[in-house]
Formats: C-alpha cells, structure tokens, sequence
C-alpha cells in the first residue's frame, strides 16, 4: 500500500520538476497529476476498508506530558510517529530503550481505546444499543 502510493508522489514530484524547467504546465501535466491523484484517493480508500484502517486515536493528557519529559525531541518524534503508526495503520513499532518503554506503557491504553471504538462500530451495525423497556 504505502509502497504504490509513494511511488505516485515520486511521479507527481518529478512531473512537477520537469514543469518547473519547462516554467510551464501543459495540459498533459495537469491530465497526469489529476489522474494520479484520483488513482492515490481511490487506493487509500480501498486499503483503509481492507486493513482495517482508522481516521482517529485517542490521546490522553497523562501520555504527552510523560513524553514530553523527555527532552530529547527525536526520541519524541519516534515515539508520536509509533503512537500513529500503531493506532492508524495497525504497523507494531519497533523501538528500543526509553522510546520502546514509554509506547509499551501507552500502548495498554491505546488497546484499550481501540477495542471501545470497535464495540461500538459493531453495536452500531446491530442497530445501537436495545431500548429500554419501561
């Protein structure tokens, strides 16, 4: 998935440096970079369904301010890069040390968070929840 895609950002930027040397944009440049995106569009969409993909994470408060502790902003920025990897894309990280520590501890509650939204999308094909009867 994440390999067609990237391939057709690599087309769109190498179309856009051709028109760039060009210093203009031709009808075919714009006919290429519309179908390239409808193509990327249509492909998201379709991976999303199969894999199980989702829009949305839940982060707590107590998760950033543990992170932010840090003080070592790439160590931050892999272990929010791991936090979305895991919860969007469901790609198990590979850290180590500190960084594998701290998403370790996280993680528990991603889980759990996780698995409410999933309930509830299936209770929510069901029809909800059933209604009282008074």
């Amino acid at each position: 998935m994440y390999l067609i895609i990237s391939c057709i950002n690599k087309f769109l930027l190498q179309i856009n440096q051709l028109c760039k040397k060009v210093k203009k944009r031709t009808f075919l440049h714009v006919s290429f970079c519309i179908t390239a995106i409808c193509v990327k569009l249509i492909l998201v969409v379709i991976l999303k369904k199969k894999y199980n993909m989702r829009d949305s994470i839940l982060i707590y408060r107590s998760h950033v301010e543990s992170i932010s502790m840090l003080n070592d902003t790439e160590l931050e920025l892999q272990i929010y890069k791991a936090i979305f990897s895991y919860c969007l894309d469901n790609v198990e990280p590979k850290l180590t040390g500190v960084g594998g520590a701290i998403f370790t501890s996280i993680k528990v509650n991603l889980d759990n968070a996780m698995k409410r939204y999933d309930t509830s999308v299936e209770n929510g094909k069901k029809g909800g929840r059933p209604k009282k009867v008074i």
